[in-house]
């Protein structure tokens, strides 16, 4: 996952993963699409996609990334602006040394938009049309949202929980056991991005992961607009 919907270019950004190899070595790039180079070293394929660096997952093979602003002093970036604020969306893709791969999308804005005056929040609303059976689609309705706007739909999934690890050599005593204790702050899962039509309205089709069970769905638009709906998975018939 990525800590906002959006990549600001004059900012930082922080990637976080989950499910890769116990302390796997990972390269993290902005995909660009079809590479305009290749070759072969290391392992896999290097490219010419941006990287945003390198991390080694933990023993629970999870690991967070944070990248400090603004991200324009990478020079994969700032040589491909154009490409990039063309695209207005790309895939952030995270690959490790066995073979573990995870990706998301993310809008890209240039430039932070000012901080706007207090006031009362943008009137959004967004409407989950019914039920979902695990595995299938259901239609989201959403209003409110500025013309044109690019929005992404999250889920929240639950709260980092933390977890406990004995690295290889425990049982004969040479490290001991620890743990990584909970986050405390909820977990997020990228679903679809969107854009409004001209009368800030939309209607997206989803297919959300996870199990039977009730889950938070955000919708976050690019110039401020926000809301929130139940979405409800059941299981299949």
């Amino acid at each position: 996952m990525v800590s906002e919907p959006t990549m600001y270019l004059d900012q930082g950004i922080t990637v976080a993963g989950s499910g890769f190899n116990p302390w796997e070595p990972i390269i993290v790039t902005i995909d660009l699409g079809e590479p305009l180079e290749s070759f072969a070293g290391g392992w896999g394929a290097a490219t010419f996609n941006p990287s945003l660096g390198q991390v080694d997952s933990n023993s629970s093979g999870a690991w967070t990334l944070t990248v400090e602003g603004p991200l324009t002093d990478i020079g994969g970036v700032s040589k491909n602006m154009a490409r990039l604020l063309d695209a207005g969306v790309i895939t952030i893709l995270a690959e490790g040394q066995d073979g573990s791969k995870a990706s998301w999308p993310v809008g890209v804005m240039a430039e932070t938009p000012p901080p706007e005056a207090p006031g009362p929040s943008i009137a959004t609303s967004l409407i989950v049309a019914g039920l979902v059976e695990e595995g299938g689609e259901v239609m989201v309705y959403g209003a409110g949202f500025k013309a044109k706007e690019r929005l992404s739909l999250v889920t929240i999934t639950g709260i980092g929980k933390g977890t406990s690890y004995a690295p290889q050599g425990v049982e004969y005593g040479f490290y001991d056991k620890g743990t990584i204790a909970p986050s405390g702050v909820f977990e997020r899962q990228g679903v679809t991005l969107g854009v409004a039509e001209e009368t800030g309205a939309f209607m997206i089709s989803i297919s959300p992961s996870g199990g039977p069970g009730a889950y938070t769905l955000e919708a976050f638009g690019v110039d401020g607009s926000y809301a929130t709906a139940p979405l409800i998975i059941v299981p299949p018939k």
